[in-house]
């Protein structure tokens, strides 16, 4: 059975959205995404809300939809001119959503597609980022001690043990998770090992990607920006 991909109703209000936007107000959002540095995407979303009537939430839901529209573009592996006609449109009509869609939203989208340098790096970054649908938020170790009593609570104990929880706040999905995992020492020091170790490995990596003039990206969450 074929699979056909559809994009969400709130992309395609947002298509319309930029869609009815003054034409000014079009060629001022696209030269400033055209030449976005991957490296600081974030710069262009202050340029864009001071020169047009976009807010900043509006901003980055543009910006998630571009994103978007090449994670589905890529995925869809056929020509521009197919992918238009056989996603956007037919999910414009699939989810009956109220754009009028004609040549020039036909040239708009494609225009918007002719990023690849730019925002379809950035599509892979998030392509990447959500690879793993775990995305660790936060970590605390909780340490106590626990005095071993005697059946007779009467007497003071003489031994305790040591206790160490891993507290993991982690994103599953869109929904926060939590999990707490026990630690001994012996567990600490192997977790600091593997840590270390992480560090030293991301260091080297680095280190031969300026060499060789190859640029790390990082992570992007546009609405860290709101």
């Amino acid at each position: 059975m074929k699979v056909r991909l559809r994009m969400p109703e709130s992309d395609l209000e947002i298509l319309k959205k930029f869609i009815i936007l003054p034409k000014n107000q079009q060629s001022i959002i696209i030269t400033k995404i055209k030449d976005i540095n991957p490296e600081i995407p974030w710069k262009k979303i202050n340029e864009i809300t001071e020169e047009t009537e976009y807010d900043l939430q509006e901003v980055t839901d543009f910006f998630d939809l571009i994103v978007s529209l090449y994670l589905n573009y890529y995925k869809f592996g056929k020509s521009k001119e197919e992918f238009i006609r056989e996603v956007v449109v037919n999910s414009i009509k699939a989810r009956k959503v109220d754009i009028e869609f004609g040549e020039n939203e036909n040239l708009l989208i494609n225009e918007l597609l002719d990023f690849h340098d730019t925002f379809g790096i950035l599509s892979k970054v998030t392509s990447l980022k959500s690879e793993n649908p775990n995305n660790f938020i936060d970590a605390q170790i909780i340490s106590d001690i626990r005095q071993l009593f005697y059946q007779d609570i009467s007497r003071f104990p003489d031994y305790a043990l040591i206790k160490h929880s891993l507290r993991l706040l982690y994103l599953e999905g869109s929904k926060i998770k939590k999990k707490f995992i026990t630690l001994n020492k012996e567990n600490l020091y192997e977790l600091k090992r593997i840590i270390e170790r992480a560090i030293d490995k991301d260091k080297t990596i680095r280190e031969e990607c300026e060499k060789k003039g190859m640029k790390i990206l990082q992570e992007i969450d546009w609405d860290e920006y709101v």
